[in-house]
């Protein structure tokens, strides 16, 4: 399984640090049981390593923001935009070192595997944290909370998929010979089929990934490292056969 991951991040209301995966809290009793966030905080969402920063400019008349409906849509937007325009879109500055793009609605930050990428971006962490603009005095914040999965558990902390993917191989290696080219698929109901592709021939080890271009629309190996993936090209699949070498010296013919 593993296919298409994804994952979410909620602001539950009237969360507290009891009944989130995260939150910021204070000791405040001045704003007591509101949400506050102010347009010098700077927020931090991380997903399987990589990470962007944004702070919101809330439109009120104050410093901050005290009510779930004003900060949940703003937030969630600015984090998915920022992302986006990072890794997520295929015109962003660094698309091809992630494998997730995100989407926005209201409290609800959704975050999906690009599409072809196989079950790469399985079982993968995300969260979000709050800092402080540099130069900027830390603000007191009551309860902001976040929640993330389907629960407050901390279980469903990564991403989740219900689909599977299946691996079939021909018999017969080589293109010419693919007995796997007519394979179909029955009784399988409302399900629907998607064909996973690459382009890495680990035979003439051309186009292999790098630290900075993991070619995130391919199936290709868990972390676009290593031999092979959710697909492989048929001469990528030929073991290679070697006879071990033989030394022979005649320096003692020089006797």
């Amino acid at each position: 399984m593993g296919n298409n991951p994804s994952g979410t991040i909620t602001i539950p209301a009237f969360a507290s640090s009891d009944t989130a995966d995260t939150s910021i809290d204070s000791a405040s009793s001045t704003y007591a049981d509101e949400y506050i966030a102010y347009n010098t905080d700077v927020f931090k969402l991380t997903i399987n390593g990589k990470s962007v920063t944004t702070s919101v400019a809330f439109d009120t008349d104050e410093a901050y923001t005290s009510t779930l409906a004003i900060i949940d849509g703003p937030l969630m937007n600015a984090l998915s935009n920022r992302w986006n325009a990072v890794y997520g879109n295929a015109a962003a500055a660094s698309y091809s070192e992630s494998l997730f793009v995100t989407s926005e609605n209201s409290a609800v930050l959704t975050i999906t595997a690009k599409t072809g990428s196989g079950r790469r971006g399985y079982d993968k962490s995300y969260s979000v944290s709050k800092m402080t603009q540099a130069g900027k005095s830390a603000n007191v914040s009551t309860t902001l909370a976040f929640f993330y999965g389907d629960t407050t558990a901390s279980s469903d902390n990564k991403t989740a998929s219900d689909d599977i993917v299946i691996t079939i191989e021909s018999n017969v290696a080589g293109t010419v010979l693919d007995e796997a080219h007519g394979v179909s698929i029955v009784g399988m109901g409302l399900a629907a089929v998607t064909k996973l592709t690459t382009t890495l021939n680990t035979n003439v080890d051309l186009r292999t990934s790098t630290l900075k271009d993991i070619f995130p629309l391919e199936a290709r190996g868990d972390g676009a490292a290593g031999v092979g993936g959710d697909a492989v090209l048929p001469e990528g699949a030929v073991d290679e056969v070697a006879t071990p070498a033989v030394s022979f010296s005649r320096v003692h013919w020089l006797n």
